[in-house]
């Protein structure tokens, strides 16, 4: 190649580049928009529970910008949502590896073992984020609570102890400290770590957990006393009139236990804690035809999103009165509406065994298989 062919070589070249380069540049502003787009996608496939639309999304974000997509927490979080812990692990260790200086992806690592149930990893996890990232308190907090799980609860209390000592005004540590107190049962230290939240936190928790561990060392005038004043506080929350109700029905104070069960109906029709706590009054008064009542009400109120547990309870006191065949009438409705609930399939089998269908009782079980 002579001289002037290799200049107009160079030259070619260079112009080439220039254009790349202004390709690149007006692309990018598509490129920002494309990856916000796909992440949106991630958590509108989590939404409506289609993972492999996750997948796919992923898989595209991770072509167009592969660093995003391995220490993204919407993304990562997403895959780890829909249970794709092989594919979730595979992109965190990469990312550890290309990023060894991301906190995030140290506790995305522990998180994904957590999810899969393994929680002494989780556990060498987050002790692994303490040593590396010690000014993060998820080291801490979700450490304390694999230990507490572990049944490591001596060792949670120090690390969640050491948690509010680094940050008294965090939320999330002050309950886990309290919380590991009430897994073991230590019920005069859960109480003061409860009432250091109520001093120091607007939320509801830290007043109803008061009254547990007040109803725990016998003291519910006292937890009752406390929720009063926490409904003047938080009205209408869900728990606290819960537990009310609670108190009134374990002292065998029936009028009140049931007006304070109709409360919570009334405040939320749809959580099913109101029928069920009526129901087991009535039936702890010895009127199961009320019981049954309250829960049939229950179930016609929430057609439109039935609740399992509700239909169980709804089940189980027509098969507990004997009425074997609305109780397998019930117990085939909660098969149809929950096929996964086993005792739709072992409900029906004994109640078609105590009328002597034994071979129709074989092929309800054989189905749940």
């Amino acid at each position: 190649m002579g001289l002037f062919d290799a200049i107009q070589d160079w030259r070619e070249r260079r112009q080439a580049l220039k254009e790349l380069r202004s390709i690149k540049h007006e692309a990018a502003p598509y490129e920002v928009f494309e990856k916000k787009r796909l992440l949106e996608l991630m958590e509108e496939a989590a939404i409506r529970e289609q993972s492999e639309l996750a997948v796919q999304t992923w898989q595209q974000l991770a072509t167009l910008d592969r660093d995003l997509a391995i220490t993204s927490d919407r993304a990562i979080s997403t895959l780890i949502g829909f249970g794709l812990y092989d594919m979730a692990e595979e992109a965190i260790t990469a990312a550890m590896q290309r990023f060894p200086h991301s906190c995030q992806s140290a506790e995305h690592h522990a998180i994904v073992a957590k999810y899969r149930g393994d929680l002494e990893l989780a556990a060498e996890r987050w002790a692994y984020v303490r040593v590396h990232f010690p000014d993060t308190l998820r080291g801490y907090i979700d450490g304390g609570d694999c230990l507490k799980w572990l049944g490591r609860t001596d060792e949670a209390d120090a690390l969640l102890a050491k948690a509010v000592a680094r940050a008294p005004e965090d939320y999330l540590a002050a309950a886990h400290y309290a919380g590991v107190a009430e897994h073991k049962k230590d019920w005069p230290a859960a109480l003061e770590r409860w009432a250091y939240v109520r001093d120091h936190f607007g939320n509801a928790a830290g007043w109803i957990q008061s009254a547990a561990c007040l109803r725990e060392m016998g003291r519910d005038p006292d937890a009752e006393q406390l929720l009063f004043k926490a409904d003047t506080l938080f009205a209408g929350n869900p728990a606290i009139l819960t537990e009310l109700a609670w108190i009134a029905r374990r002292r065998k104070d029936w009028p009140e236990a049931l007006l304070r069960w109709h409360r919570v109906r009334e405040a939320f029709p749809r959580a099913i804690m109101g029928y069920l706590g009526a129901a087991g009054t009535y039936q702890d008064m010895g009127k199961p035809d009320q019981a049954d009542a309250i829960l049939e009400s229950g179930v016609k109120r929430n057609t439109d999103e039935p609740d399992p547990d509700l239909l169980v309870e709804y089940a189980r006191l027509a098969h507990g009165q004997g009425q074997w065949e609305e109780a397998i009438r019930r117990w085939a409705t909660l098969r149809e509406l929950f096929p996964e609930r086993p005792e739709g399939y072992d409900g029906a089998a004994a109640a078609l065994r105590a009328m002597g269908r034994e071979e129709d009782a074989s092929h309800v079980l054989a189905n749940r298989a």
